[in-house]
């Protein structure tokens, strides 16, 4: 249980609270944290970079588009990957070899894997967006019984409590596109570039939350176009994933 002295309900987070984790990242849609203070990234270089607890980075790597998106860790340090771009999920070995886990289900290609997750059981689930070759990306991640939402479009974070209610963390939107974004989705003229343009001054299309630190309280935040990682430091902590052991 938290500890903290600020109601869930009051937390906000102004830009300038933020500071940043890595350098030169390409695509960081997704982050893992590791209890030894070790990050790792997709990368839409085709591959992962591993950020480590005195800054420097590896990239690693071989798993081929433009698109990994979601990383779980499993029992023997393996990285998988819900690799977009490939239109599979893929397990990146220790020794550096990748192995294609899933491309397909029921005869019919995955298409876009967006998020895997290994859970207690040590079974591995999978969201797939669409069974389309197009897609508008999402995601969350929960903590402390209550759901943090990354949102897209409005470059931001917020909190859905436990009994329903929604508050803002921190967003950094351009509401002017946004309006336009809407009307044309109304009427069915939105186009990828459309949403390209919604990026904000300061954040740019999030789309991840990972708690980590010694008492997963630091938060991470992932995002489509960014090249670093914005951090903060969260009263609340975390849910400790499989692989924090």
């Amino acid at each position: 249980m938290s500890n903290s002295t600020v109601p869930i309900k009051e937390f906000r987070l102004e830009l300038s609270d933020l500071t940043y984790t890595g350098y030169d990242l390409v695509r960081p849609e997704s982050v893992l944290a590791q209890p030894n203070g070790t990050l790792w990234t997709s990368d839409g270089r085709g591959g992962v970079t591993r950020i480590n607890p005195d800054s420097s980075q590896q990239f690693i790597a071989s798993l081929g588009g433009n698109e990994p998106n979601g990383l779980a860790m499993a029992d023997d340090g393996s990285i998988i990957v819900a690799n977009l771009g490939m239109s599979k999920v893929q397990k990146l070995h220790p020794d550096g070899h990748v192995e294609d886990l899933l491309t397909e289900v029921d005869g019919v290609s995955i298409t876009t894997p967006n998020f895997v997750f290994l859970d207690s059981r040590n079974r591995l689930w999978i969201s797939v967006m669409t069974r389309e070759h197009h897609w508008w990306p999402a995601a969350a991640a929960p903590a402390e019984g209550n759901l943090w939402v990354t949102l897209v479009l409005r470059n931001g974070l917020g909190i859905i409590t436990a009994d329903g209610d929604y508050h803002v963390v921190i967003e950094d939107p351009r509401e002017d596109v946004l309006k336009g974004f809407e009307e044309k989705i109304a009427n069915g003229t939105a186009e990828p570039n459309d949403m390209a343009m919604a990026a904000g001054p300061n954040l740019q299309f999030i789309t991840s939350l990972a708690f980590g630190g010694p008492d997963l309280r630091t938060a991470y935040l992932g995002s489509l176009a960014m090249n670093t990682l914005p951090t903060f430091q969260s009263p609340f902590a975390g849910l400790p994933m499989r692989h924090w052991k």
